[in-house]
């Protein structure tokens, strides 16, 4: 994956200089309750597992405007052309996504940022039947035709010029991460299957279009509340990343899916309105029972960093680039009964978007779209000697790998 996918690590410092520049001075701003509009949609498709997926396509947006600088942005998107069929996509796409945008407009031009979660279809994804026929000989059927519908989340920015009070020209770049599902098809008369591997794979999106505002236009200045130094709370999620998967010894697959619960607390500092210090640990409590030389066992998350944005009296949106780590109870060492494991921590990075409600001044609740890296350096695992491991080691190569993370939670601010 080239370096230009990774959009998500450029929220940060763009949201950074908009959170703590401009609410320092403040201007009015011209907006409506509802802003309608149409777009020209490029996605570059793009994962560890399958090929590069470029489609052009067309689709329409509607914005609600909760005050100037806070707004819900929906849209959907039909990109028409077809692309070859494989086991995770193929055919046309449809993609719907809804979710908070935040930032600054000035006279002319804004700035923000927003975080979408949604889904994506595919008409004609690879489709895999077994079974035995009434002769009683197996079979095996490849066929294209099959529907696939994946979780989606885009991560990116938008900049807006109004050449007119009622009209605006908009731009977005957004990293979408798509979520594949894993399939799994018997062989008939065998304990095997067929394996279609799942994977969060990153994506770029660009758009461009025009909108326009309904209503009844208002000049408002932006009123933003006092805040309290700390907030400390729990929360509950669930991390879809790459889960260890022992195919056959000893062959070690990184991109078997796993979608894993958690719970954990938060502590948060905050500097001002805008800007704040925000750690969280996560503890997944689901066991998979099998590890390989880097995952395996139950996870501890932890990351710790700053996090950015705008907040008015009842809701914030903010961005967050907190590195932290990712620590496996159950990583095999050798493979040799009893099948020892050990503990094994690895560096991760989350980023992504968090949206805030405030229902009073001590209480906040929190829901976090974000994405999770993990850097997982090589390893060496001992193992039976075979014509594979004649020497009866393996080593297994360093990789990177994306998750997909959802929490929500609660907080009390003091």
């Amino acid at each position: 994956m080239t370096r230009r996918f990774r959009l998500s690590a450029l929220l940060f410092p763009f949201l950074l200089i908009l959170a703590v520049l401009l609410p320092a001075n403040s201007p009015a701003q011209s907006y409506s309750r509802v802003e309608i509009g149409a777009q020209g949609t490029s996605l570059l498709l793009s994962d560890p597992v399958s090929g590069k997926d470029e489609r052009g396509g067309f689709g329409t947006r509607i914005t609600y405007n909760f005050s100037p600088i806070l707004s819900l942005d929906a849209e959907g998107d039909f990109l028409p052309s077809k692309s070859p069929t494989e086991p995770q996509r193929g055919g046309r796409a449809f993609a719907v996504l809804a979710g908070p945008k935040a930032g600054w407009r000035f006279k002319k031009v804004g700035l923000f940022v927003e975080a979408r979660p949604g889904i994506i279809n595919f008409s004609s994804a690879q489709s895999i039947t077994t079974g035995i026929a009434p002769n009683g000989i197996p079979f095996i059927t490849i066929y294209p035709g099959a529907h696939r519908t994946d979780l989606a989340l885009d991560l990116g920015a938008v900049f807006e010029v109004n050449p007119s009070r009622r009209t605006t020209f908009r731009l977005d770049f957004g990293e979408m991460l798509v979520r594949y599902k894993e399939h799994f098809y018997p062989v008939p008369t065998t304990p095997s299957t067929i394996d279609v591997s799942g994977v969060v794979g990153e994506s770029l999106m660009v758009s461009a279009g025009i909108s326009y505002r309904l209503g009844e236009l208002t000049e408002s200045r932006p009123s933003f509340s006092g805040v309290r130094r700390w907030e400390a709370g729990g929360q509950f999620g669930l991390l879809s990343m790459g889960r260890a998967d022992i195919v056959g010894l000893p062959y070690f697959d990184p991109f078997s899916l796993g979608d894993d619960p958690s719970f954990g607390g938060r502590l948060t500092y905050n500097f001002n309105p805008w800007l704040a210090v925000d750690t969280a640990v996560n503890y997944y409590y689901h066991n998979p029972h099998f590890g390989d030389a880097q995952r395996g066992g139950k996870i501890l998350q932890g990351a710790f960093g700053p996090k950015a944005g705008l907040r008015t009296q009842h809701a914030g949106f903010f961005v967050k680039a907190r590195p932290g780590f990712l620590s496996y109870g159950g990583v095999h060492d050798n493979w040799f009964p009893p099948y020892p494991t050990t503990r094994l921590t690895h560096f991760a990075v989350d980023v992504g978007g968090v949206l805030e409600f405030y229902p009073s001044r001590q209480v906040v609740l929190r829901l976090d779209l974000g994405h999770t890296l993990g850097f997982y350096g090589p390893r060496t695992v001992i193992t039976p000697i075979t014509p594979i491991t004649p020497n009866g080691v393996l080593r297994s190569g360093g990789f990177r790998d994306n998750g997909m993370q959802f929490m929500t939670g609660f907080g009390w601010r003091f």
